[in-house]
């Protein structure tokens, strides 16, 4: 899953320099994929109404998937993300605050399908529809 990711989608995220610096992101440190997708995971204990508000329950399919596309985007050189954050309606996100107000957020809302935004001042929104088909 998520093996060949379009250059035009890993273009939008921020990349490890040679020097292993993450190119543009302050505070990541080397750890932060292991970070993420240790917060990936926690959330797999996430069940219906974990914030005491009526937020939905996380399917352990999108968390499957979001950790594959982690680490499809790590062996493609991108910097860890900012956070990992789980969705009151049952997504969960990586997240990349690029400074300047501008973040790229990867929504998992299905098994096999992610939402790609960019945010930022003065630009319309950018939204793409990645889909990836599930092994049998």
């Amino acid at each position: 899953m998520w093996a060949n990711l379009d250059s035009a989608i890993l273009a939008r995220l921020p990349r490890v320099s040679a020097n292993g610096i993450p190119g543009g992101l302050v505070g990541t440190l080397a750890d932060g994929w292991q970070r993420a997708l240790d917060k990936l995971n926690h959330y797999r204990t996430y069940a219906n109404d974990w914030d005491g508000q009526g937020a939905a329950g996380i399917d352990h399919r999108l968390i499957d998937s979001a950790e594959k596309m982690a680490d499809a985007l790590r062996r493609g050189g991108v910097s860890a993300p900012t956070c990992a954050l789980p969705g009151v309606d049952g997504t969960v996100s990586l997240e990349w605050d690029l400074g300047g107000r501008v973040t790229v957020q990867l929504e998992f809302n299905d098994p096999g399908v992610v939402e790609l935004w960019v945010l930022a001042p003065d630009r319309p929104i950018e939204h793409e529809v990645l889909a990836e088909e599930l092994a049998a």
